[in-house]
């Protein structure tokens, strides 16, 4: 959604970003730093940098447990969500769809939150059909846990949209913000983002979905 946020951010809105966790469960694609605290510090910079490229305001990070939201009480989670919505009163808010992208089990239990935090309105991040069904085939092959089991690649993506933004103008920031996420690409390279290619798919436009009010 960065292209979203870069064209919204030019054009005067204040656009803030909301994140959950620290990464601190992930891995550094270069290897050279662990899990845990020293990650976390690394993926909050990396978020921070992301962030001023886009032109948008610092993120708030909430802390929660990275690779744990999906058993996350959810009542504190939908408390925490709402603490900090309440904060900035915003027009819209943005989030990952009923997909969660690529089944990813944190970015589903953010959208249930979301969807409970009593936001005026709401866009789902939508993809073409079957576009991120190569990135979840390719992680339950890897035995990651963190993704839903038993999808099919109807799952992934939607026909329509109720949005479709032309991100062509902010394209090349969008990438320099994914460059700027080097930990979680190889060789610090924004193409192997997710998946080789992918990237080119997701900065031509954007594709947003009203959720129901």
């Amino acid at each position: 959604m960065g292209g979203t946020l870069a064209l919204w951010a030019a054009a005067g809105a204040t656009v803030r970003v909301l994140c959950m966790t620290r990464g601190e469960a992930g891995t550094d694609r270069s290897g050279l730093v662990a899990p845990g605290p020293a990650l976390a510090a690394l993926r909050t910079r990396e978020l921070q940098a992301s962030c001023a490229i886009l032109g948008v305001q610092p993120p708030v990070v909430l802390d929660l447990p990275d690779g744990g939201l999906s058993s996350f009480p959810p009542e504190q989670g939908v408390a925490a969500v709402t603490a900090e919505l309440a904060r900035s009163a915003p027009d819209t808010v943005l989030t990952l769809g009923p997909d969660g992208g690529y089944g990813n089990l944190d970015h589903l239990a953010v959208t249930r939150w979301v969807a409970a935090a009593g936001v005026p309105r709401i866009l789902h991040a939508t993809f073409t059909p079957g576009l991120l069904y190569p990135v979840w085939r390719g992680l339950r092959r890897a035995r990651f846990a963190g993704v839903q089991p038993g999808l099919t690649q109807a799952h992934f993506g939607h026909p329509k949209a109720d949005l479709r933004l032309d991100i062509g103008p902010v394209a090349h920031l969008k990438r320099a913000a994914v460059a700027a996420h080097a930990s979680q690409l190889r060789d610090a390279d924004p193409n192997t983002f997710l998946r080789p290619g992918l990237l080119d798919a997701l900065c031509a436009e954007e594709r947003w979905t009203e959720a129901p009010p």
